[in-house]
């Protein structure tokens, strides 16, 4: 079974939180668990993005998409590495 843990301004957080179980709808079995974060976690993910905004809104459309789309591309490779048979 996986543990993720959430990701606030670079950094993993949520280690000490209460877990929430991600269940399987196929068979209701218990796959993964992820902190159950709350207001905190909130606020720091808010404030995080917000400190981000100056230096993110300087880029062009252009280029942000192109940040975008390699982020996707990441995404992708790491979803085909991480599916179950």
């Amino acid at each position: 079974m996986e543990k993720y843990m959430m990701r606030i301004n670079g950094e993993e957080a949520g280690e000490r939180l209460p877990e929430i179980k991600v269940l399987n709808p196929a068979d209701s079995k218990v796959i993964a668990t992820v902190p159950n974060g709350g207001r905190d976690e909130a606020q720091a993910a808010v404030d995080a993005a917000h400190s981000a905004f100056k230096e993110w809104s300087a880029y062009s459309a252009y280029e942000r998409s192109e940040l975008l789309f390699k982020w996707h591309e990441l995404i992708e490779k790491i979803k085909v590495t991480w599916q179950r048979p």
